[in-house]
C-alpha cells in the first residue's frame, strides 16, 4: 500500500528504541540500579517488554493511520485512494501497527542480549535489512522459501493488501512473527539472569 511505504524507515526507527530502553542503562552503569531496586531480572525484562511494547503499540497505530490518511489526502486528488472500508485495507493499516510494535520488541530483546547500543543496533539492521536482500541472492525458489520467514518480509505480509504468493498469509506472518520475539525473548532472559551487570 502506497501510504505505508514509510514504514520501512518507521521499523529501523522503532527498533533502535527499542534497543536504546536496555542498552543505554548497560551503557552508563545505571543497570547496577536497576537491578538493585529489582533483582528479579526476567522480571524486569518483562516488564520492560510491557511497557514498551504498549506505549510502541499505541505510538505505532497512532503513526500508521496518520500515515494512511495523509497519504489518502494525496492519492485521492489523483483518484487512486482507497478507504478503510475497502477488503483488506483495516486490517492491512492495523498490521502495519502491530508489525512497528513487534520490531521495536524485537531491538529490547537484541539490547538484552547484545548490551552494547552500537552492536544491537547493528545485528536489528542485519536481521531486518541485510538478511532479506542476502537471501535474494539464493537460487529459487530456496530465496522466497527462505526470505518469507525474515522479519521483513513477515511485514510485507502484515501490511500487503493483494495477495502474494511469495508471502505468508498475514495471520501466518503474525504468528511467525511472534515465534521470532518468543526466541528472542527467551535467548535475552537467560542471558541477563547468567551474566553479570
Amino acid at each position: 500500500m502506497q501510504s505505508l511505504r514509510g514504514l520501512f524507515l518507521a521499523q529501523i526507527a522503532i527498533g533502535v528504541l527499542g534497543v536504546l530502553v536496555i542498552s543505554s542503562e548497560y551503557a552508563t552503569g545505571l543497570i547496577r540500579t536497576t537491578l538493585t531496586a529489582v533483582p528479579q531480572r526476567r522480571a524486569l525484562l518483562a516488564a520492560k517488554a510491557v511497557v514498551f511494547g504498549v506505549v510502541a503499540l499505541v505510538v505505532s497505530m497512532i503513526s500508521v493511520f496518520v500515515a494512511f490518511f495523509v497519504g489518502q489526502a494525496v492519492l485521492d486528488g489523483k483518484h487512486l485512494g482507497v478507504s478503510l472500508g475497502d477488503p483488506h485495507v483495516l486490517r492491512a493499516v492495523l498490521g502495519a501497527g502491530v508489525y512497528l510494535t513487534i520490531v521495536g520488541l524485537l531491538g529490547l530483546a537484541l539490547g538484552a542480549i547484545v548490551r552494547r547500543t552500537a552492536g544491537a543496533i547493528a545485528t536489528l539492521f542485519a536481521v531486518v535489512l541485510v538478511l532479506p536482500l542476502l537471501t535474494r541472492a539464493l537460487p529459487s525458489p530456496w530465496d522466497t522459501d527462505i526470505g518469507k520467514f525474515l522479519p521483513a518480509e513477515l511485514g510485507a505480509a502484515m501490511f500487503n493488501v493483494r495477495p502474494d504468493s511469495g508471502l505468508l498469509s498475514p495471520g501466518t506472518a503474525l504468528v511467525v512473527a511472534l515465534v521470532w520475539l518468543a526466541v528472542a525473548f527467551t535467548i535475552a532472559a537467560v542471558l541477563i539472569t547468567r551474566r553479570d551487570a
